[in-house]
Parts: C-alpha cells; structure tokens; sequence
C-alpha cells in the first residue's frame, strides 16, 4: 500500500482495473507544456453509460471539489448533460483516501460549489478498487 499520493500512478491502477473486469475505456492524455489546457477527466468510461471519469488521490479525510483543477470542465459537462436529461452520460469522481486505504465514488449531478467535499466514509466508499470500480458499473 502506498503512503504518499501518485495520479499517474492511481491513473495506472484504475486502468488496469477497468481492464480486468472488461469496461471500455480510452484515457485523456494531458498535453505536456500547453499552460492552461485541461482535460475535463482523466477517461472515457463506456459501459451502460459514458462516463467521464477524473481521479484523485489523497492523504486528506476529504477532497474538495470545488478546487480540483477539472472543476470548470466538470460543470461545463453537468450544464449540457441539464440540457439533454435523457442522455446516457455521467460525471464521476473517484477519489482514493490513501491514509484510509478507501476508494470513493463521487457522482457529479449538479454544478460543483465552494466549500462542496466530499468526505471518506461516505456511502459510495469501498475498500478496494475492485469495488469501486463495481459501483462505477452500475451508474446509469
């Protein structure tokens, strides 16, 4: 288990997870030396929806929202996904609480607010990837 936060690494982690149990999925590769330029997620998860995926780790017991660098891009997507309810798309965040050794599923269905965390332990908390994961896959 590791004890000091790595996205590429997490990134990796939840690549070859979404591998083994078969969900489709593409990454965003974050362009290298374009100041500015962001990616609305880390992935483009198909499985019985699309799912924008963006994931964070932390040593924290929360992780706000509010300051993650994707937050404009995630609620330009909740603006359009409010446009067109019926379409088969989501916002998720999977955050990993490192000093807890927890995964949490975050579902973005409106815009992201100051002060809005989210916090280990929650509902959607798990204790492997594997079950994080899980929950991803029954998002509709």
């Amino acid at each position: 288990m590791r004890t000091r936060t790595n996205g590429l690494k997490f990134e990796d982690e939840v690549a070859a997870e979404l591998t083994k149990q078969k969900i489709y999925f593409t990454p965003f590769h974050t362009p290298q030396g374009y100041a500015g330029i962001h990616n609305p997620a880390d992935f483009l998860v198909v499985y019985s929806t699309s799912i924008l995926l963006e994931t964070k780790e932390t040593k924290a017991s929360s992780f706000s929202l509010y300051t993650m660098q994707q937050r404009e891009q995630a609620n330009k997507f909740i603006a359009f996904k409010e446009s067109m309810p019926k379409a088969p798309m989501q916002y998720v965040v999977l955050i990993h609480f490192i000093a807890r050794a927890t995964y949490t599923v975050a579902l973005i269905t409106s815009p992201i607010l100051p002060r809005q965390t989210v916090k280990v332990g929650n509902e959607f908390s798990f204790d492997t990837l594997k079950e994080a994961i899980q929950k991803i896959k029954e998002i509709k």
